[in-house]
């Protein structure tokens, strides 16, 4: 059954008062994704804070991205931080009762030359922590990625699909990063199709990755409409915008609400 999310990444990760509004204009039909930048005891507080307010709500989880390099070598000391930054994740989202945890197959800028050996520890990284997921009752959702700041994608777009499909992985689809790496929707969407469980949903101008609103840039979002009651109609939404100048609680409530009545079965 289909979950609908807004990330608590909203206005910098600090203020939620729009979601709180945008929970009520909604009567409390949404859930919320807990979204960290870094584990540390100051955000570990703060989450917990969160977790008072929105914890009668669905939740799920997006893993930290810095002190926690997918790409590490292992046992280094960035592999270190890595497996113990996830794991204090992961006690959150058993405690939170998150039902997944969104991984980022890389944080750091990738040059083309070393985007292999990355990968190969990547995909290392990734099958171990969907291994700890799987102790935590938590599905590990794989994103795609391949940002223009950060160099070169860690997988083009059959790497990808094989890397899903091989190790019997869950995908996260993020319609935004799709639409600034060059990857084929309909083909990506349609080979992973039940694999698929949640989409992040927001927009941009192709070149940055800026969290518009679903309405404001270059990605059509009739093509997300038919690809998804396509191929995904059961796959969680979560609206991932960041920062937007002027954005109301009614404005994120209609875009919420545009979505939902499109995506309705016929």
């Amino acid at each position: 059954m289909r979950k609908c999310y807004i990330s608590t990444i909203l206005n910098g990760n600090d203020n939620y008062q729009l979601i709180s509004e945008t929970i009520k204009i909604l009567k409390n039909k949404i859930g919320v994704e807990y979204f960290t930048f870094e584990i540390n005891d100051l955000e570990e507080k703060k989450l917990k804070s969160l977790y008072q307010v929105f914890g009668a709500l669905p939740s799920t989880f997006h893993s930290p991205m810095r002190k926690a390099e997918p790409t590490a070598v292992k046992f280094s000391f960035e592999y270190q931080k890595l497996i113990e930054n996830l794991e204090r994740t992961l006690k959150l989202c058993g405690e939170f009762g998150s039902s997944s945890i969104v991984f980022h197959s890389n944080n750091c800028f990738i040059e083309e030359a070393d985007r292999l050996s990355k990968q190969a520890n990547a995909k290392e990284n990734c099958l171990l922590l969907n291994q700890m997921c799987k102790t935590y009752g938590v599905t590990l959702l794989v994103e795609t990625l391949g940002l223009p700041t950060q160099g070169a994608p860690i997988f083009n777009n059959r790497e990808y699909i094989d890397f899903i499909i091989d190790y019997n992985l869950s995908a996260l689809i993020d319609i935004g990063h799709m639409n600034l790496n060059g990857y084929d929707y309909e083909y990506t969407i349609k080979n992973l199709n039940r694999r698929i469980l949640s989409y992040h949903l927001h927009n941009n101008n192709g070149i940055d990755d800026t969290h518009q609103t679903i309405d404001n840039g270059t990605f059509d979002y009739n093509i997300f409409i038919d690809l998804y009651k396509k191929y995904t109609p059961q796959a969680d939404l979560v609206f991932e915008y960041i920062e937007i100048p002027n954005l109301s609680a009614n404005k994120l409530a209609e875009d919420i609400n545009y979505l939902l009545n499109q995506l309705k079965n016929n």
